[in-house]
């Protein structure tokens, strides 16, 4: 009985660092489609039991779980472009084009200043805010006129105070009005919390755009945030997708990274 039951589903793990209900509701409408079951493992540890007959796993490499994902011994799909070891297929948003889509969206509305807030320990931030630039570039805009706010040292960031105070003085460095891209939502957020707490307006001195439109915190900032839609759902989608070709032999390890298209910004305030 429990053979016929393991040929008839394909038993699928979910190995995420961090939580975003749209890649979970891609992925659960991709299982729902083809009759796959998915694991209530790792959902609340990290541990799996001895002789788990798994099919096959999504994963999300980050430091925490580097080690649990490499010694998955089943086919795995990563939703990172982390540096792992192992061949693993890629599935990930497509970075240069969220980066893109920013720098264009500020163009329309006029502005001549532009700034990234960067956090380079973040891969993909850099390969945002690389595309951001180069696209400004290409509409003639000055290298003095574009610019990087960093954030600070991981002591600094966990001072509060030091912290805001750290990104205020870059700012005030700055010339205004500012169009600043952040390569994540919460980077927006700690932007927009920075520049009000200082007197700054949002966004009539400093505009902000974030990526990924988490909607709790763009709609609940001192400002609503502008955001990238990543379209998550479909990324989620596309790595359930990925798994079941790599499953059954359609494609390899080494297969290239497959990029999903990102959506608009979601204009707020």
């Amino acid at each position: 009985m429990e053979n016929k039951i393991e040929k008839a589903h394909k038993t699928i793990l979910v190995v995420f660092d961090w939580y975003d209900h749209r890649i979970y509701h891609g992925i659960a409408q991709y299982c729902t489609e083809n009759n796959w079951h998915l694991s209530p493992y790792c959902f609340s540890d990290r541990e799996l039991p001895d002789n788990w007959p798994g099919d096959g796993a999504i994963t999300c490499y980050g430091d925490s779980l580097a080690d649990f994902i490499e010694n998955l011994d089943m086919p795995k799909v990563d939703v990172t472009l982390r540096d792992i070891p192992q061949d693993i297929p890629r599935v990930v948003v497509d970075n240069d084009q969220i980066g893109r889509k920013a720098a264009r969206n500020f163009l329309r509305r006029g502005y001549k200043e532009f700034a990234y807030f960067s956090w380079d320990s973040v891969m993909v931030n850099e390969i945002r805010k690389n595309a951001y630039f180069e696209t400004l570039k290409d509409e003639g805009i000055p290298d003095d006129q574009m610019h990087v706010i960093y954030q600070p040292d991981i002591e600094v960031i966990r001072d509060w105070r030091k912290h805001t105070e750290n990104i205020v003085e870059q700012i005030k460095g700055l010339p205004r009005p500012l169009a600043v891209f952040t390569g994540q939502d919460n980077l927006g957020v700690t932007l927009i919390e920075a520049c009000v707490n200082a007197g700054i307006s949002v966004p009539d001195e400093v505009a902000v755009i974030g990526v990924d439109n988490i909607e709790f915190l763009c709609e609940c900032a001192l400002v609503p945030l502008s955001s990238v839609d990543t379209h998550l759902v479909d990324l989620g989608y596309a790595a359930a997708e990925q798994l079941g070709k790599l499953m059954n032999g359609e494609i390899k390890n080494s297969e290239p990274v497959r990029t999903v298209p990102c959506g608009d910004v979601i204009n707020r305030r």
